[in-house]
């Protein structure tokens, strides 16, 4: 179902039309490959009973038989009609067994879901899952048992026991099922399927909980048109590009007025640069994708580089030098490239350049899904998992190697984001729903593209849906407690200097009748966090509504080599000139797999759980977003120009224009963008909790105790009815370090006939107008009705952030004496309380404030003053006015306020809104400061930031080489280092994060992010080394298919592969390495080597080429100067006027022949020669005619012998005749 137009030149190729039913089983035949793919965690290849002797059935094989919940599309469907087309000769089936103790594991998953749950986002680890919910390994050996004895072959079994997959004869089949299996044809539709009841063993069906490949009728699609564009025969030298920004990303590239975009540029338009910049670059995430490989389904054979083609070959599913050369082109200087790493299960071929000869779109797609995801993950490694076609069995089996990868592939045990840019029919798969039930419970996100429908009932991409079913699977698949992220598409338009989004509107090209699938699936119900969010207001309880979230869908580059010709997405940015493009949904699921395996990078730095399965916060999260702004009598909201969210920041991109066939966007929730796209850095910041612990002056209250002993104020303002106003300012940051809120602890002072009235108010004001300048609202408190109050007088201000628990359950707690008023300050993580500050935001490094443009210390530091009435009022203030007051400040996790350091500020930092004139602060002993006049004063007040006290936190490095320099890093403040075994930093009470490294590469810390609780005395922190493991992946082209080839390292380490890729993990280092194949006709380039790692993969590419040998003809007898020629058979002709003709030549057999225009005799005149790893000299001997003869050319020498050997054979059958007699009648 899920395709898109391809902007080819040439007819669009289409899977379905290519690939017949037949191709789709008859190439699922036993590989090496797979049968060699055994681990501690994977599948394992078991011998059945095809060789050798036959097993004796196991006894389940004569138990009674009982019908099964068999329920695969394409059985029982009415008005098919049986036919006698053959079947294939092997069937490839996966059967699948259901978990034990089901109801502890639908207990977990609804804990894991829940909020309120001690469980909440503690998932299991892969052999905590198996322990717990495995099925038995007695009733899995036996179910191994039972199908090898009825013939199952290519048998692969996995570590949780969940998964059998196998091929076997239709016979075989029939007699494990108990079932015939029939070719059926259906409204034009060939297809096989069980013609009666599918029955197991009893035993046996009570343990399995799905059976797949017994029917053919559904089939995947991928999400895509993508492919390459050709404009112009020849591709001339590009001009350089220059970076849109100082960042070094491309500026998007212009067609006939249209933009398209590079996938590195996304990483600014989904805001995940301040994400790299306060979490580093996602290195250790891993995602994967599962898909399957393409075919050459030419009518004809084809001949490559590489060997001939045969139509219905399959040939791979990407070209690995097409992604390595995509992020070389496309992706900012200094950037770490992701690494794509081909994963072939069931008999697949290994990637290589043979894939660019698929004539199906496949090896396209598979492309497109690891340039996307590589370019929003940038440094990450994705797992392309594919299997041999687009049918449930390959897909099985590709998910259940993904959650059970064996010891090839160990990095793919780490994976946090699975991606699916393909579909089906909606429909139930229950071995998806429990693989589905698995990743979640060991927090993996599970996506899928919508489709490419655009609910167009006549789509190409619709046929084969019943009437009015727009969804498809597996974006469908949902519960309450886990379930698929759908992505459906968006079409977007970048800033072409900032690369910031200017317009994003639904994905829909009406006259071509594609575009984004969305709707409500009649298979799944309603999961509870869409019932319970505004979302139901469109679903209405009818089912399960997609998609949940939305990306760019359309003109994406890529670079992609199609017929042996590279296209790359670079030349995009040169008129006229070819290059790659990427269409559908299956583009915006591998962006939005991208995005969150950055989050999942982010949260796990911070010790915290993946994201997994996000729906149930996605849903809360996105409601609070469109939560409406309640007004009430005492507190409400001011509302500013267009920003009208109770949040600081927008953790989904909305997209509110454009339509599809049948729904249309809308704000907030709707049924064809559903929440919009992923904001990377503002989603961050509300499930990563408090994290910046790091931070110099994190704080979590304020406390300024004044004492008011006279006040005189002349006001002038716009609001004159208050004269004056007592002002405690502070800035509170989200979880990664920027301020969200700007909060004001306000005492309102205005004259009356009997004194002084006063009004406390609590402000909050955001989003912060120092990040959105003209977008402002406050939320606030404000009695109508003052309080006379007789001074002297003293006012305890109290500020305290509750941190909560959750994205929204932050509140900060207003005190005036005994009063107190608590609002909500959704995503708050601490407030800022250093005297110098450093944030990011939206990529850019800004220090102080409180405007990014205004960098003076103190900025955002807590601030205390009595300035004039709001707003902006200015206070003209005179003796008798005096007083006195004390900062204090509760460090982040102290449970003690302690006196604070302090100054006096001015009116450049001044974060009050109002002035004062003529104020005097002078600072005493103990901290306390006194008010008092001074004639045309400007001070404003006194900032509190980080406590006075200083103790030292010890760091002591056991395990590092003595006199290695080593460092300490505290987040948001200094740096230290040493080259002895101790570094001492002095520090303030509170909680800190640090950071330690080293300067040998060799050696890291085993825990190199930490905290430290600073509670009022000295800390020791012991930081122990270890040697540092790092990675080399080496990545061949050119070699056959299924070719072994080696590297050998100079650490020692050797390794041998099939595949296209060989990895190495070991201590950071320079390595010598020599590579060679087993075939000794293919020679490496480069052969030998070295390569530095120094903590990052590094990627290094082979190229196989026949190794080619000299040949050397050697000429004797010839007078100097005379010209002679050597002319190989079917090959190139050479001539030379000296002794000596030499060429190279690959292994093999060569036919020759040698000569001279001159009267020469030649020995020999023809031959042949073997070229067979080594040089081959060959001797050609010329000779003048004996005197008094005639010399004739040797064909004419030939010619003449055939010609005395004809006549000498007929004068023998003369004779021979003649000597005959006629025998005498008797």
């Amino acid at each position: 179902m899920h395709r898109s137009v391809a902007r080819r030149s040439r007819q669009a190729r289409t899977l379905r039309h290519q690939i017949g039913p037949a191709l789709a089983i008859a190439v699922l035949l036993a590989s090496p490959l797979a049968a060699g793919l055994v681990g501690e965690r994977g599948f394992s290849a078991i011998a059945g009973g095809a060789s050798g002797a036959v097993p004796r059935p196991s006894a389940l094989v004569n138990e009674t038989y009982v019908p099964t919940s068999y329920s695969e599309v394409g059985y029982g469907l009415a008005g098919a009609v049986a036919t006698t087309r053959a079947l294939p000769a092997e069937l490839p089936i996966v059967v699948t067994l259901g978990f034990s103790n089901t109801s502890e594991l639908s207990r977990l998953l609804h804990a894991l879901s829940d909020p309120s749950s001690p469980e909440y986002h503690h998932y299991l680890t892969a052999g905590q899952f198996d322990a717990a919910f495995a099925p038995s390994s007695s009733t899995y050996a036996a179910a191994v048992a039972y199908f090898e004895a009825l013939g199952a072959r290519a048998m692969h079994t996995f570590t949780d026991r969940v998964t059998i997959s196998f091929e076997a004869s239709p016979s075989s089949v029939d007699r494990m099922f108990h079932t015939t299996v029939q070719e059926w044809a259906l409204a034009g539709r060939a297809y096989y399927a069980p013609a009666t009841p599918v029955e197991l063993p009893v035993e046996l069906a009570s343990a399995v909980s799905a059976v797949v490949g017994l029917s053919s009728f559904a089939r995947a699609s991928t999400s895509s048109g993508s492919g390459a564009v050709p404009m112009t025969p020849s591709l001339p030298a590009v001009p350089a590009i220059h970076a849109a920004n100082p960042s070094g990303y491309l500026p998007p590239a212009v067609i006939q007025g249209l933009q398209y975009q590079y996938g590195p540029d996304l990483q600014v338009a989904y805001d995940e640069q301040s994400l790299f910049r306060e979490g580093g670059y996602p290195t250790n995430a891993v995602i994967a994708t599962i898909l399957w490989q393409g075919y050459y389904n030419g009518t004809t054979p084809t001949s490559t580089p590489y060997g001939e083609l045969n139509p219905g070959q399959p040939v791979g599913a990407f070209v690995p030098s097409d992604v390595q050369a995509y992020f070389n082109q496309t992706s900012p200087p200094g950037q770490p490239h992701a690494v794509a790493i081909g994963v072939p299960v069931g008999g697949a071929m290994p990637s290589g350049p043979l894939a660019s000869y698929d004539t199906t779109g496949a090896s396209t797609e598979n492309t497109l899904d690891m340039e996307m995801a590589g370019s929003l993950a940038p440094g990450a490694t994705v797992f392309d998992v594919y299997g041999t076609m687009p049918t449930y069995p390959e897909l099985d089996t590709a998910f259940a190697f993904i959650l059970n990868p064996n010891a090839s592939y160990p990095a793919l045990a780490r994976v946090s984001v699975i991606s699916n840019s393909w579909g089906d029919l909606d429909a139930v798969h229950t071995e998806w729903t429990q693989y589905v039930e698995e990743a979640t419970a060991r927090g993996i996100t599970v996506l899928a593209s919508t489709g490419d429908s655009g609910d167009y009932p006549n789509s190409p991409w619709q046929v084969g849906n019943p009437a009015n079913v727009n969804t498809t699977f597996p974006s469908s698949l949902a519960t309450d407690t886990y379930g698929v992220l759908a992505v459906g598409g968006t079409a977007i338009t970048m800033n072409a200097l900032t690369l910031q989004i200017n317009s994003s509107v639904v994905w829909n090209v009406p006259s071509e009748q594609m575009g984004t699938t969305s709707g409500i699936s009649p298979v799944y119900a309603e999961p509870s966090w869409q019932a319970s969010s505004s979302a139901n207001g469109l679903i209405r309880g009818l089912g399960r509504g997609v998609p949940d979230l939305a990306a760019i869908a359309t003109r994406v580059l890529l670079t992609i080599t199609d017929n042996g010709y590279q296209y790359n997405a670079t030349n995009a940015s040169s008129i006229g000139m070819s290059y790659g493009e990427g269409t559908g949904t299956s583009v915006a699921c591998p962006v939005e797999a991208g995005v969150i395996a950055e989050i999942d990078h982010v949260l796990g730095a911070q010790h915290q759980a993946w994201l997994g399965f996000l729906q149930p916060t996605l849903y809360r999260l996105a409601d609070e977003q469109y939560a409406p702004l309640i007004q009430t009598p005492t507190t409400g909201y001011l509302n500013g120009t267009d920003y009208t969210s109770p949040l600081p920041t927008l953790p989904v991109s909305d997209t509110v224009n454009g339509s599809n066939h049948y729904y249309a966007a809308g704000p907030g929730y709707d049924l064809v963008t559903g929440w919009g796209s992923l904001d990377a850095y503002n989603y961050t910041m509300y499930v990563l909790a408090t994290a910046s612990a790091g931070v110099n002056g994190r704080l979590s209250g304020v406390e300024n105790n004044f004492t008011l002993d006279a006040l005189a104020v002349t006001s002038h303002g716009a609001q004159s009815f208050f004269n004056a106003s007592i002002q405690q300012n502070l800035f509170i940051a989200n979880s990664l370090g920027a301020p969200v809120y700007w909060i004001q602890n306000v005492i309102y002072i205005n004259w009356t006939a009997s004194g002084w009235a006063m009004n406390d108010s609590g402000w909050i004001a955001y989003p912060f107008y120092g990040l959105y300048y003209s977008l402002l609202i406050y939320e606030y408190n404000f009695p109508l009705v003052g309080q006379l109050v007789r001074l002297p007088a003293t006012f305890d201000l109290r500020t305290v952030l509750d941190p909560g628990v959750g994205f929204n359950n932050q509140s900060i707690e207003y005190f005036v004496g005994s009063h107190q008023l608590s609002l909500p300050v959704p995503g708050a993580a601490y407030i800022i309380g250093s005297l110098w500050y450093n944030y990011s935001w939206q990529g850019t490094e800004h220090e102080n404030g409180p405007f990014p443009g205004n960098p003076i210390p103190g900025g955002l530091s807590p601030q205390f003053g009595l300035v004039g009435g709001p707003s902006g009022g200015l206070g003209e203030f005179s003796a008798p006015t005096a007083g006195s007051m004390v900062a204090k400040v509760l460090p982040y996790g102290s449970s003690t306020f302690e006196t604070a350091s302090t100054r006096t500020f001015y009116e450049s930092i001044d974060q009050t809104g109002e002035d004062a004139q003529g104020l005097a602060w002078t600072n005493g002993p103990s901290g306390q400061w006194t008010l008092g006049t001074s004639a045309g004063s400007t001070v404003q007040g006194v900032l509190s930031y980080e406590p006075t006290g200083q103790y030292l936190a010890n760091f002591t490095a056991g395990g590092l080489p003595a006199g290695t320099l080593w460092f300490v890093n505290i987040s948001h403040g200094a740096s230290y280092s040493s080259t002895t075994p101790t570094i001492s930093v002095p520090l303030p009470s509170g909680t800190f994060e640090y950071n330690i490294s080293s300067s040998d590469p060799h050696w890291e810390p085993l825990q190199a992010n930490g905290t430290v609780t600073i509670d009022g005395a000295p800390r020791v922190i012991d930081v122990a080394f270890g040697a540092l493991p790092s990675s080399i992946v080496f990545f061949e082209t050119g070699l056959p298919a299924a070719t072994r080839w080696t590297v050998l390292l100079g650490s020692g380490q050797n390794g041998t592969s099939s595949q296209p890729e060989i990895a190495f993990y070991l201590l950071n280092g320079t390595y010598s390495f020599r590579v060679h194949a087993a075939l000794g006709e293919w020679a490496a380039h480069p052969r030998l080597g070295s390569v530095t790692v120094a903590g990052d993969t590094v990627a290094i590419n082979i190229t196989f080429s026949l190794e080619e040998y000299s040949v050397s003809f050697q000429a004797t007898g010839l007078a100097a100067g005379t010209g002679w020629f050597v002319n190989i058979t079917g090959g190139a002709n050479y001539t030379s006027s000296s002794s000596t003709i030499t060429f190279l030549a690959t292994n093999g057999t060569y036919l020759f022949s040698a000569g001279t225009n001159a009267t020469y005799d030649v020995v020999p005149p023809s031959g042949s020669l073997t070229v067979a790893g080594s040089n081959v000299s060959q001797t050609i001997q010329f000779s003048l005619p004996n005197p008094g003869t005639t010399s004739y050319p040797g064909w004419i020498v030939d010619l003449l012998a055939l010609v005395g050997a004809v006549i000498a054979v007929a004068i023998l059958s003369v004779i021979l005749l003649t000597r005959r007699r006629p025998r005498p009648p008797s």
